[in-house]
């Protein structure tokens, strides 16, 4: 069979296979011999050769997976941009510590690595880099990136193996970002080779479809990585147990009943904390929440629960303006520095805990993150994510500063902390590189 293309004006019978862009066969094929696919291809499984359809499908996957690819590199070389440059604006604004760090005497010179790297996926994400020096740059400088977060990866998984750390989900984020920067890197290299985009082919409308798929695929399930892998990272075993412990266990606060009982989401925070507490990884527990229109507190709810426990009820402060997890951090910060205090541990459920380190950058709270054990999933977890993604961006984006030492109303309900409150949430230091980089998943 042979398709008929207009090629100048004039009818002209075209292989299949050139209109594909795949090179036909040279040679002549002996009498009697099996007959190849009109692409050219081989011969399939069984000795049967595969049309071009099956071909076409084949590469699909392929194909999306590289166009995933340069989204996904441009993205993060978005979220790179972004960072560096909130921070020249306001003090700990970057994120960059969920994926990469770097010692404080080459801090400048990662920075300057990074910018390049990400002014080198950007570009690339639009059009081939042809000039040879702007390719040999671009591959030298992500190779760099790759390399520092892979040694980030790797001091992650020695302390884990070394008991430093523990985690449920033991991904570190840094591997991801890894294989983004090396398909990135690949593509790079194809384009180059072709002279043109390897999309270059695709319909406007097919192109904008699956872009704006992946852009929203990036946007939603690139924090939902994050929350399974920084938030399920517990990093309660760098204090105690023979190290010195931290001066206090804060605990996030949730919902109360009208009786006055716990949830269930709050309970198991707060006898999660109770355990650090024995366990001698915190001098004292600090029951951080708000106060509902009715009078019911969470501090005082959840400092009742601690005593019913065993805690001693001097072991135990309140912090009854946490509102919400940011104005938690920073009262949370002004209670340790009125101490002295300088280190702290944060209990909330896993997908809280990125949010609570974002807010505790902000406000200048140095602390680690522990993910509580949940005696069963909630019923309302999948919900809670949801929200958390869109919290997630908000604190991001949004919340930076000293929050306004504000009076609570007393007819508005408390807002919420990750674990099902009365209302929603309104929009508005590392002492060596190995351990800097425990932060990094």
């Amino acid at each position: 069979m042979r398709d008929v293309a207009r090629l100048g004006g004039t009818d002209a019978e075209l292989p299949v296979a050139h209109i594909l862009n795949v090179p036909a066969r040279q040679d002549a094929a002996a009498p009697g011999a099996p007959q190849d696919s009109l692409c050219g291809g081989s011969p399939g499984l069984l000795g049967r050769s595969q049309t071009p359809s099956q071909k076409i499908t084949a590469a699909a996957p392929r194909r999306l997976a590289q166009q995933f690819c340069r989204t996904a590199g441009a993205a993060l070389a978005g979220f790179i941009v972004l960072n560096l440059a909130g921070d020249l604006f306001l003090p700990r604004f970057g994120a960059d510590f969920l994926w990469i760090a770097f010692p404080a005497w080459l801090r400048v010179p990662g920075r300057i690595l990074l910018l390049a790297a990400a002014l080198f996926l950007g570009g690339a994400a639009f059009r081939p880099l042809r000039p040879m020096w702007a390719f040999v740059a671009a591959r030298v400088t992500l190779f760099l990136v790759a390399l520092v977060a892979l040694f980030n990866a790797a001091a992650f998984y020695f302390l884990l193996v070394a008991g430093r750390i523990s985690s449920s989900f033991p991904v570190a984020s840094s591997l991801l970002v890894v294989v983004v920067i090396l398909m990135n890197a690949r593509r790079i290299r194809l384009e180059r080779g072709l002279g043109r985009r390897l999309d270059e082919d695709e319909t406007p409308l097919r192109l904008a479809v699956i872009h704006g798929v992946s852009f929203a695929c990036v946007f939603v399930f690139a924090p939902l990585v994050l929350f399974l892998a920084y938030g399920a990272t517990d990093y309660s075993y760098m204090v105690g147990g023979g190290r010195p412990p931290a001066e206090c266990i804060v605990v996030y606060g949730a919902k109360v009943h009208e009786d006055g009982r716990l949830s269930l989401a709050l309970a198991d925070r707060v006898r999660h904390g109770v355990r650090l507490f024995e366990e001698g990884r915190g001098r004292c527990l600090v029951m951080s929440g708000g106060t509902y229109p009715d009078g019911t507190s969470e501090p005082r709810s959840m400092k009742r629960y601690a005593v019913d426990l065993g805690v001693p009820a001097e072991s135990i402060l309140l912090d009854e303006a946490g509102f919400n997890t940011y104005r938690s951090t920073f009262n949370v910060r002004n209670m340790m520095a009125e101490r002295g205090w300088r280190t702290s541990l944060s209990v909330s459920h896993y997908y809280h805990l990125l949010r609570i380190q974002i807010a505790a950058r902000r406000s200048g709270l140095r602390t680690r993150t522990v993910p509580c054990r949940m005696s069963r999933r909630l019923v309302k977890e999948p919900w809670f994510l949801v929200r958390e993604i869109a919290a997630f961006y908000c604190y991001y984006l949004l919340r930076w500063g000293e929050p306004t030492p504000v009076e609570r109303p007393e007819t508005s309900p408390p807002l919420d902390q990750s674990g099902g409150s009365h209302g929603p949430a309104p929009p508005s230091h590392f002492p060596s590189a190995l351990t800097a980089c425990s932060t990094v998943l």
